[in-house]
């Protein structure tokens, strides 16, 4: 099941790729994190298509009474229940009350790199083919007011389609829809009729390229997690600089603080 999803590119680069303007309560991207439910995402929204904001991930309607966190909608909706990756029926997702109001109003660009599957209690990272140009997942966002703090919290949505391809052979039913360059200016333009934005769910316009295990210890994808994990206020390793006799010691298995304190007791 679709929970998350990684960004890995800087702030700056997103900025310049759809010629953006940071909202004054945006924090820049500083390096690369995971988006899970109730953590911040950054989005484009149909409210103000030139700017990047960041936003709560798990819609609420705004009905709602109590949070719901809705983290992914159906573009079919209620129909094809089965997942059939060839169906050719209407999407649907209208007639759901939670998606009413947003699929008219509120549609949003999801910024992404890649995004985390659950499968078979193992979780799988699918990255996209075309490295130069960030993923982007068509969203839906709603206004919720919260009925005792009465503090509006705006939070969004990411709409799937049936698994295609590569997805599908692995046993993977769902994906996030993968919008190209031009629909994603398509999918934010506004106001616009119904019929104008539904065929942009029927396919995904980008083609997915990998797919690594993150539980696989030997495999490049547990080490992309332990780099996003990481605290991306860590300082840098001081520089080491190396001589002559580096060339010709031993291979050494000591950890690197090791080397650095080894290395003060040498200069002193």
């Amino acid at each position: 099941m679709f929970e998350s999803y990684q960004i890995a590119r800087s702030t700056d680069k997103i900025l310049s790729r759809f010629s953006l303007s940071l909202n004054e309560y945006t924090i820049p991207i500083n390096g690369k994190c995971i988006v899970e439910k109730g953590s911040t995402g950054y989005v484009i929204t149909s409210e103000n298509e030139r700017e990047l904001r960041r936003m709560r991930f798990g819609l609420t309607p705004h009905w709602a009474k109590t949070p719901m966190d809705i983290l992914t909608a159906r573009a079919e909706g209620d129909k094809n229940l089965d997942n059939d990756p060839c169906y050719n029926g209407p999407n649907s997702i209208f007639l759901k009350p939670a998606f009413r109001k947003a699929i008219q109003q509120y549609r949003c660009l999801v910024v992404a790199d890649s995004y985390i599957e659950e499968f078979n209690k193992q979780q799988q990272l699918i990255t996209f083919s075309e490295n130069n140009f960030p993923g982007v997942f068509a969203g839906i966002y709603d206004y919720w007011t919260d009925p005792e703090t009465k503090i509006v919290q705006p939070g969004f949505a990411i709409i799937t389609i049936p698994a295609t391809g590569m997805l599908q052979h692995i046993g993977i039913n769902r994906m996030p829809v993968i919008l190209s360059y031009f629909n994603c200016i398509n999918w934010i333009k506004s106001p616009k009729p119904l019929n104008y934005y539904l065929p942009m769910l029927n396919r995904s316009s980008i083609e997915l390229v990998n797919v690594i295990s993150l539980k696989d210890t030997h495999r490049t994808g547990n080490q992309e997690q332990k780099v996003i994990k990481s605290s991306q206020s860590a300082e840098p390793l001081p520089k080491r600089y190396y001589s002559k006799r580096h060339l010709h010691t031993p291979y050494d298995n000591s950890t690197i603080e090791e080397r650095l304190e080894r290395e003060k007791h040498l200069k002193s």
